[in-house]
Formats: structure tokens, sequence, C-alpha cells
């Protein structure tokens, strides 16, 4: 088995190490650094915490397109040690409703778009904060 005796720890220890002022997400005419991007996702760390009580073990779904968000999302996520679920963005409303109850997350960071393939709330998992 191959070992990397210098490798980070884990995720969270890799974004944190790759802080600077490079450029790292560059979209349209955004731009955000590593510092940036880093803040921001610890700060949505933060909201998924204490806003949504997300803790580590649970499953965060993620149904974004390829927007800087998504990236974002999937730092913060993992920075707290939750399992960052990609789900489909273009999924139609049956599809995500299995792709949730399937996943069993406990949130979800959605699309800049909004909830529109979202199911009803009747039929989201158990335990959706």
């Amino acid at each position: 088995m191959r070992a990397f005796k210098n490798a980070p720890v884990n995720l969270r220890a890799l974004f944190e190490a790759g802080r600077s002022e490079l450029p790292f997400i560059v979209y349209e005419d955004e731009r955000l650094t590593f510092e940036a991007a880093w803040v921001a996702s610890q700060r949505l760390a933060a909201a998924m915490v204490a806003d949504y009580g997300v803790e580590k073990g649970d499953r965060v779904a993620i149904s974004m397109r390829n927007y800087p968000e998504w990236i974002l999302g999937f730092m913060a996520a993992t920075s707290i040690g939750a399992i960052a679920v990609a789900m489909n963005a273009l999924w139609q409303p049956h599809e995500m409703e299995y792709g949730l109850k399937d996943s069993a997350p406990s949130c979800c960071w959605p699309t800049r778009s909004g909830w529109t393939a979202w199911p009803p709330a009747r039929t989201r998992p158990p335990g959706w904060r």
C-alpha cells in the first residue's frame, strides 16, 4: 500500500494549506483567490453548522451547475467533515426525489436558479434540515 507521509490529514487541511493570493476560481468576470475561496467556504461551513446543524459524517447534497458556489459548497461541507453528495442540477423533479431519497442528505446547497426541480416537502428525506 502506498503511503504519503506528507499528505494532508483531510481535505480541510489541504484547502487551508493552499491559502494564497493566487487565482483559484475564474468564472466569467468573477475572480477568487485561494484565500478568498477559503474565507468564503469557512463562512459557509459555519452557516451550515449553525443554521442547519450539519455535523461530521452528515451528507450535504450539492445540486448546482458548474458555478464557483459549487466549489465553495464542496469545500465547506468537507471542511466540516460532512460528505459532499454531488447531484445533477438539471434533473427533473422525479429524478431529484429519487436522488434525495437514495442519498439521504441532511441539507442541500442548491443551484443559483433556486429549487425548481425540488420535490414537495412531503417527499423529502427524513431528517432533512
